[in-house]
């Protein structure tokens, strides 16, 4: 039986368990944490190499700079990928290269935070990409810029409401029901604020999705954040 069904028997819709619980409830999921910033792990895939001189004296230690992708496992380690396009994965995608290495990242690690890193306008094609990671950003910025990036991303993902209302944003943009919606917001309201194991109804609604792969993607990285809460508990 599908998962709305199943919780349609126990209980009305209006009685599913909504963002507003959680808030109510002033829970902080501390051992969601990304880590501090010194212990942050930064990685930046460009053949042209990286000056993280910048970062390193505003707290930013630990700083990989890697000039060609080689294969997957070696993004493990890292909390943030900063991924240049040109020049670095024409052994994946010859034509979106960069874009396309970004794209299956985040795929392969819903958790981390990835960006495409561009010194130069890029193609509508090209551009679509960042819509399959968390966003698309200049090469030139200057180290406090890029660091007031990645300590908003360290606060977002930090904070359980807000982590929920940008994956909730993003679900819609892609088109899912607020049915579907409604049914994963109160999947990850009620494991945060009972400790129950939800994953189970979060798969069957990943399943709906399957051919979809921002919506799997976003999806994925939700129970994530859930499993992650339930064995700190």
């Amino acid at each position: 039986m599908k998962c709305l069904e199943n919780l349609l028997r126990f209980k009305s819709i209006d009685k599913l368990l909504t963002i507003e619980d959680l808030k109510k409830s002033q829970v902080k999921l501390n051992n969601v944490s990304i880590k501090d910033k010194k212990d942050i792990r930064l990685l930046f895939i460009d053949d042209e190499g990286f000056d993280e001189t910048g970062l390193n004296s505003i707290g930013y230690l630990d700083i990989k700079v890697m000039e060609r992708f080689d294969k997957m496992s070696d993004i493990e380690p890292y909390d943030f990928i900063f991924c240049d396009i040109n020049g670095i994965a024409t052994n994946l995608d010859e034509k979106y290269q960069g874009a396309a290495l970004a794209k299956q990242i985040k795929s392969t690690y819903p958790e981390k935070i990835v960006y495409i890193f561009s010194n130069k306008p890029q193609s509508v094609e090209i551009s679509r990409y960042s819509e399959y990671v968390d966003g698309m950003i200049a090469k030139n910025l200057k180290s406090i810029e890029l660091a007031e990036i990645i300590e908003k991303n360290i606060l977002e993902a930090n904070d359980p409401i807000k982590f929920w209302e940008e994956n909730r944003d993003k679900l819609l943009k892609n088109g899912v029901p607020i049915t579907s919606i409604a049914i994963l917001e109160d999947c990850y309201v009620r494991s945060l604020l009972r400790g129950e194991d939800t994953t189970k109804c979060l798969y069957q609604e990943l399943e709906k999705y399957e051919n979809l792969q921002p919506i799997v993607d976003i999806i994925k990285l939700i129970i994530k954040a859930i499993k992650l809460y339930l064995e700190g508990e």
